[in-house]
């Protein structure tokens, strides 16, 4: 068991004091980089929300605006209505005199 002992420890993985400094430089820019995206993703994404949000809303309050400006189209008609009969009125009585 002895003579396996040293092949096994040369099998396993370790850290040796050889890996490149530029190697873990790299992987810790990477890391860096990687944290920085995830954060503006995230942000993106919260403002989209919150636009699509705010845009729900407004088109929550659109059928009842919907409603007034109706009633108020038609309040305008019958005004309309009422001016054009009272100029016939005011038309036919002058020419019958």
């Amino acid at each position: 068991m002895a003579a396996k002992e040293p092949e096994e420890q040369r099998r396993r993985w370790h850290v040796d004091h050889s890996i490149p400094l530029a190697l873990v430089g790299a992987i810790a820019m990477q890391t860096l980089v990687g944290t920085w995206w995830m954060a503006s993703f995230q942000a993106q994404t919260v403002n989209r929300l919150e636009a699509l949000e705010i845009r729900q809303k407004s088109m929550d309050l659109l059928p009842e605006r919907m409603a007034k400006q109706e009633a108020q189209i038609e309040a305008v008609s019958n005004m309309l209505k009422e001016i054009r009969s009272d100029m016939r009125d005011l038309t036919t009585r002058g020419v019958k005199k």
